[in-house]
């Protein structure tokens, strides 16, 4: 296919995209109800363990001095989420599509390979939190952590099946995880409403200007033995990357646009242009229409990822934020902090001193949290892997069920074989943080904005600001990623 014949049929393509919904060219309530379902599904897969777990932890361990990490860690990754949910849109052209064609096959392998290897790891330390959550609300040994662990994963696996046999893979995840956003806000909220005093100053003081954490207090040595005995970094960052998922999770986001139906992906011949991207070369640029009705109709769409984004990063700091305080104003003076087999207990303390019948609550939040992200995980793999594989034209006809075949039992066998290695939860979900969430993330986030630059007109691209900050995010997440890999295996910068 030559450019010209390529450029007639992308032109076909996007005058084939259908109209956008009213409520996106009219925002209202009604827009944000609309969108809010996959806006959830963004924000609760990367809060369960994140918000419940991690964030408490370090608010816990250092106070308000780092609510700038919180602040700056979630939306640094929501301003990467958007653009690559956007150039899909745009573009048409899948994001491993893109990342292959314009700097070569090299990127997508070494994702791929990262997300294979690694993603186990999440799986372990979910099913093992919730196992967890478990045995601590009624009490149970410790002994019983395994055959709990099995049982939570063969239900898992059966109702990722069964809801993918039905076609409603997507659907019935959106309902779950929107769930389990509403009952988090409410129940957090309260918690903090009725229970505590934020000192709101300190809060905000910290929130924006970034400064350095200190050591850990005393205390800290002495209840949590763990904490104390790792670098202060590589504590905090695996809470940075554990909110807000990573780059793996934004990958498959984007990639399903084909099922949502939007932008140019919901054009009736969009899959003949998929395919025939294949054959552009690097130094093309798409020809998006920068004006008439087509232009029109782009914007519109375009604000369907924008609303996604938006809705699943303000639901997720709105989440961590009661987190946080809780974390500061219960666990903290208590000299409480999340370790060891109690890594879900002691946040029981943020309703039990409303009344302590109230702990029940946090249980049941706690776990359809967990739970959830790890049932989650799942099936937007499944999105991730799918695109990995059809960036090369040998799978281009790949279908995602077909690809369910054979990632579901890996991830089973594999999920089983790390767990009885008997490696803790905290070092398997900070070393998977580190990978996937912070240092994948970053290079994902530095790509797109390489490709925002040169791959689309200067109409539709974002602007300097936006820019600058994803930069220095990006910078940033990548920089810290990679030390804290290599601090995994004893060799400390720090």
């Amino acid at each position: 296919m030559s450019l010209s014949e390529f450029e007639k049929l992308y032109k076909e393509v996007v005058e084939a995209v259908p109209e956008p919904p009213e409520e996106l060219k009219k925002l209202s309530i009604k827009s944000v109800v609309k969108y809010f379902g996959f806006g959830a599904l963004i924000a609760a897969i990367g809060v369960g363990s994140g918000e419940l777990i991690w964030t408490p932890r370090a608010a816990a361990a250092f106070g308000y001095v780092i609510t700038w990490a919180f602040f700056y860690g979630v939306w640094t990754k929501a301003v990467i989420q958007y653009l690559g949910m956007k150039l899909f849109l745009l573009t048409g052209e899948p994001p491993s599509h893109a990342l292959k064609r314009v700097f070569g096959g090299w990127i997508v392998i070494f994702l791929a390979a990262m997300f294979i290897s690694v993603t186990p790891f999440w799986f372990v330390s979910l099913g093992t939190l919730s196992a967890q959550i478990i045995i601590n609300s009624m009490g149970l040994p410790a002994t019983q952590q395994t055959p709990i662990f099995l049982v939570l994963l063969a239900i898992s696996v059966f109702l990722v099946v069964f809801s993918a046999y039905l076609k409603k893979a997507l659907s019935v995840l959106e309902w779950i995880q929107s769930g389990i956003m509403i009952i988090m806000l409410l129940f957090f909220w309260i918690a903090v409403g009725v229970a505590t005093r934020p000192d709101w100053g300190a809060f905000f003081a910290y929130m924006f200007i970034p400064v350095p954490p200190p050591d850990y207090e005393p205390w800290v040595k002495e209840v949590a033995k763990d904490i104390a005995a790792t670098p202060v970094m590589w504590f905090i960052l695996p809470a940075l990357g554990a909110l807000g998922a990573g780059a793996h999770e934004y990958i498959g986001y984007a990639a399903v646009f084909d099922e949502k139906g939007w932008g140019v992906p919901a054009s009736s011949k969009w899959e003949e242009l998929r395919k025939a991207f294949y054959k552009v070369p690097r130094s093309f640029k798409v020809p998006i229409p920068t004006s008439g009705d087509v232009r029109l109709k782009l914007d519109a769409w375009r604000k369907a990822p924008l609303l996604t984004v938006l809705i699943g990063f303000i639901a997720l700091w709105i989440s961590t934020t009661p987190a946080i305080i809780l974390a500061i104003e219960v666990l903290r003076p208590q000299h409480l902090i999340p370790s060891g087999i109690r890594l879900t207990a002691v946040q029981a303390e943020w309703l039990r001193i409303i009344h302590p019948s109230l702990t029940v609550l946090w249980w049941i939040g706690a776990f359809v949290a967990i739970w959830g992200t790890f049932y989650g995980i799942f099936e937007v793999y499944v999105w991730t892997l799918h695109d990995f594989l059809r960036a090369f034209k040998k799978f281009e006809n790949l279908t995602r069920s077909t690809v369910r075949k054979y990632l579901w039992p890996y991830y089973v066998i594999a999920t089983l074989l790390l767990y009885s290695t008997g490696f803790s939860v905290p070092f398997l979900a900070a070393f998977a943080s580190a990978v996937l969430n912070i240092f994948s993330t970053g290079l994902w986030g530095l790509a797109l904005i390489y490709l925002d630059r040169t791959q689309l007109p200067k109409e539709f691209r974002a602007p300097l600001w936006y820019i600058v900050f994803t930069f220095i995010g990006a910078i940033l997440y990548a920089f810290w990623g990679l030390t804290n890999m290599i601090q995994a295996f004893g060799i400390s910068p720090y």
